[in-house]
């Protein structure tokens, strides 16, 4: 994997954008439901990966969708790694996917920045706190590349806990911002951003609504730039519904990440942040 660096595109580069389709999907116009892709038989462990999609253009960016997990009453935290090719190399580990719908794609996440080798698999594997739960993934894959000047290491997940299949806890204020709740400290330097929210292992929301999101970086809770925000909605069945942003800010390796939450209440989340 690798990112185009600052300054003008060559032609090689510029080849390679042009000449690729715009996009590939594992959905279908006969199949719109995406995979299903199974836990391991056990709590908190990694299952095997199913293959979504086999692209026939070089990848840069992929759109990740999911649905069909769990159900009410039941803790549904699951996290999502996506890899490819033979040897199963992680590009977006530990997508928080938990509480996304029983039906519907509850979740959508974005994430550029990639460079997958055309004709290798795209797959997906996940873990769960439920035993044998399984979730339903989709993926339009695209094949031209929308941000040439981003030099990446790949996606990083920060706040991931894969001994209980979530991320960390965050406690909203109730009208208002809770405070700022350290999720992590980067280990690279990041231009792009991603954030995935879930419910922390709840078994039901008794009080459903509309929350809001905002996470940022800084070397403490009293000094946070704000990245951006990403909006949520709780259902009584006991889903978590999330937009699907990405955003840009250039940090440096050993920042500190941090989130926040407003709510209609003071029920906890838990979140994952993604860098690139």
């Amino acid at each position: 994997m690798h990112g185009y660096a600052k300054g003008k595109l060559t032609a090689q580069q510029l080849a390679v954008i042009v000449s690729s389709n715009a996009a590939e999907s594992s959905l279908t116009a006969a199949a719109r439901t995406g995979t299903a892709v199974a836990n391991a038989a056990g709590t908190n462990t990694k299952g095997a990966y199913t293959t979504l999609l086999t692209p026939a253009s070089n990848v840069y960016g992929l759109w990740v969708m999911a649905g069909g997990i769990g159900g009410n009453g039941v803790a549904t935290g699951i996290l999502c790694d996506i890899a490819y090719g033979g040897s199963d190399t992680v590009v977006i580990p530990n997508i928080n996917i938990g509480n996304a719908g029983l039906v519907n794609f509850a979740k959508c996440f974005y994430f550029p920045g990639l460079n997958i080798p055309s004709t290798n698999a795209i797959k997906a594997r996940t873990q769960t706190v439920v035993n044998n739960d399984s979730a339903t993934i989709a993926i339009i894959a695209e094949t031209r590349n929308r941000f040439p000047n981003v030099t990446e290491n790949g996606w990083v997940a920060y706040g991931a806990n894969l001994t209980t299949s979530q991320g960390v806890a965050v406690t909203p204020g109730s009208g208002a911002f809770g405070t700022w709740t350290e999720i992590g400290t980067t280990s690279a330097n990041h231009n792009l951003w991603s954030v995935g929210i879930a419910g922390n292992a709840n078994t039901g929301f008794a009080n459903p609504g509309m929350g809001l999101l905002e996470f940022g970086v800084g070397p403490d809770a009293s000094t946070v730039t704000s990245i951006g925000f990403s909006s949520y909605q709780t259902t009584a069945s006991e889903e978590v519904v999330s937009t699907c942003e990405c955003f840009g800010y250039a940090s440096t390796a050993g920042d500190k990440v941090w989130a926040r939450i407003a709510f209609g209440n003071t029920v906890a989340m838990d979140i994952v942040i993604h860098g690139c």
